[in-house]
């Protein structure tokens, strides 16, 4: 994440507005995930790459250009639930 935000602070003023921070996603359609994997996150199922892509093109339309210095944490709310399971 720290990565990101140096990215925002450089990229200000040359249309990178910023960064997202993505969670496992499952793109190898072969392996099976047990019921566990999908439980973890709010959404009850594990990202996939269609998830983040549409995050990346939400962040790169000409229509959001005044989303700036954000980190937008892709992982369908596993983040959020881990910290209120604790």
């Amino acid at each position: 994440m720290e990565t990101g935000k140096v990215v925002i602070v450089k990229g200000a003023g040359k249309g990178i507005g910023g960064c997202i921070a993505r969670d496992y996603a499952s793109h190898d359609f072969n392996v099976v995930l047990a019921d566990i994997d999908h439980k973890q996150h709010f959404s009850g199922r594990v990202g996939k790459p269609d998830d983040i892509a549409r995050a990346c093109l939400y962040l790169t339309d000409d229509g959001n250009n005044f989303i700036n210095g954000t980190n937008i944490i892709t992982d369908g709310g596993m983040t959020r639930k881990m910290i209120c399971e604790l």
